[in-house]
């Protein structure tokens, strides 16, 4: 009876200081939000998404002032499915390529390999007529696809030189790795293995991570990388004996060299662990670097992904993201804007299902919200000393990626992992234009199916249909031997 006594009072004690300590915790929070709140409202610039605000210049001279002196910008967003951060960076990036000279737009979570026919169309190349858009997602969100079409007319009547590049840096797939893999050997004469080519031939069919589980069970990784092995010892031998490869045999190469980080992600369980993700996407992003020397480039990611240090206590803080990479190579040259709301929803998923913002008393979307009535604005986290002494204090932030649950992180140092804040009081959720692509196999009988078969060669015609951006094409009676 006396144990039990002694644990009730234990249970009981420990309740009460877990009260106390949060009671005591709420009114702290409330304290520096009243004492934080004129700071914020004093230095808080509002923009509108019309491009418009009660006060645009105050937005602009926030803007001019962190991108001064810079080469890169990064911008964030708290969750991959809100509107308002998709269309302020479009903004952004527009008066950036118009009036600071900025000729190099990164989505880094798009891969690498998949944006060679996008890039091509936004520089009006003639392949890129043709290519249009390749990805290996179903759908593309309406106001990423409104910036292509925009880059694209700004290039229309610019030299070479001074056209913008659109591209992604990311390794999420392997499929069209693989087949730039294929098209780089297959146009350097370069003879593979036959179990190298067959494994590349079977990557380049892989479906989506989210489909991936069969492929993930029935196959090895260990195995699959083994099988490969040979294509980087002879694409590097080739690589070393050309005097100089043009734009796309390089683009094709850098592919190859992402193939096995592609693999390694798509095997994974989680993305979040992956240590190498990050700094593959800083690879290919010196890789641009290394093609166009001076470049003044735009970098959009996950706020996660592109502080400038831990900025999210809670997600992988161990793993060097590519902010933390880019600011360790370009330290006076890289600025980063990250971004909160205070409430609001956002997509989580490709089939457009909705969460909710998590909305909370120490947050600091919350936080803004009690000191302004702006529906959007750009935050210097540094303009005051009580600014910065605010923002590095322990705070949460919004956070949301594919999951139904509302998310936030505790932050750390935010002030030092990011320049600004962009805020919105309310998300929306983004539109998304839906694509489609389709994977066709044919196992042929070569007792049925003999007079189609010519040695080991199979011929087959085929009629299709695509489309590029903002135009409907179609092309018939294509021919392809395989």
């Amino acid at each position: 009876m006396n144990k039990l006594k002694k644990t009730v009072k234990w249970v009981l004690y420990t309740l009460l200081v877990a009260m106390v300590a949060f009671f005591f915790e709420r009114m702290w929070v409330l304290y520096l939000q009243r004492e934080i709140a004129p700071q914020i409202a004093a230095h808080l610039a509002p923009v509108g998404f019309s491009g418009t605000s009660s006060n645009t210049a105050a937005f602009h001279e926030v803007l001019n002032k962190i991108v001064d002196d810079k080469s890169i910008l990064g911008f964030g967003e708290a969750t991959h499915g809100t509107a308002e951060f998709e269309r302020a960076f479009a903004q952004i990036s527009k008066k950036l390529i118009r009036e600071k000279g900025f000729n190099v737009v990164v989505f880094a979570e798009m891969n690498f390999a998949d944006t060679w026919a996008l890039n091509n169309y936004v520089l009006h190349s003639p392949e890129g007529t043709e290519a249009g858009m390749h990805t290996p997602y179903a759908f593309l969100q309406e106001d990423r696809v409104k910036l292509i079409e925009w880059i694209r007319a700004y290039n229309s009547n610019k030299k070479p030189k001074e056209k913008v590049w659109f591209l992604g840096a990311d390794v999420n797939s392997p499929n069209e790795a693989a087949r730039n893999a294929l098209l780089y050997c297959e146009e350097n004469n370069i003879i593979l293995p036959n179990e190298t080519r067959e494994s590349l031939t079977a990557i380049s069919q892989f479906p989506l991570y989210s489909a991936s589980q069969n492929i993930r069970t029935r196959l090895s990784l260990d195995a699959t990388l083994q099988k490969i092995k040979p294509l980087y010892r002879l694409a590097q031998s080739n690589n070393l004996q050309q005097d100089s490869l043009n734009l796309r045999q390089l683009w094709l190469h850098q592919s190859i060299t992402n193939l096995e980080h592609a693999l390694r992600s798509y095997f994974a369980a989680s993305h979040s662990q992956d240590s190498f993700r990050d700094s593959t996407m800083h690879n290919n992003i010196k890789w641009v670097l290394k093609q166009r020397p001076g470049a003044k480039m735009l970098v959009y990611a996950h706020n996660v992904h592109i502080a400038k240090k831990v900025g999210y206590k809670d997600i992988s803080p161990g793993i060097a993201r590519l902010g933390w990479h880019l600011n360790q190579h370009h330290q006076d040259k890289y600025a980063v804007i990250g971004t909160e709301a205070w409430k609001g929803s956002y997509i989580y998923s490709e089939k457009e299902e909705t969460t909710t913002i998590a909305e909370k008393m120490g947050k600091i979307g919350t936080a803004i919200a009690k000191a302004t009535n702006s529906p959007a604005g750009l935050l210097h986290l540094n303009a005051t000393p009580a600014l910065t002494e605010f923002f590095n204090r322990s705070h949460t932030i919004s956070m949301g990626i594919a999951s139904p649950t509302p998310m936030y992180s505790r932050t750390e140092a935010l002030a030092e992992a990011f320049d600004c804040i962009f805020y919105v009081r309310e998300s929306t959720p983004l539109q998304v234009r839906k694509l489609y692509g389709f994977n066709m196999d044919l196992e042929l009988d070569k007792e049925k199916h003999r007079d189609l078969l010519r040695g080991n060669t199979l011929i087959l015609s085929f009629a299709s249909s695509y489309s590029t951006l903002n135009t409907y094409q179609s092309k018939k009676g294509g021919r392809n031997v395989c």
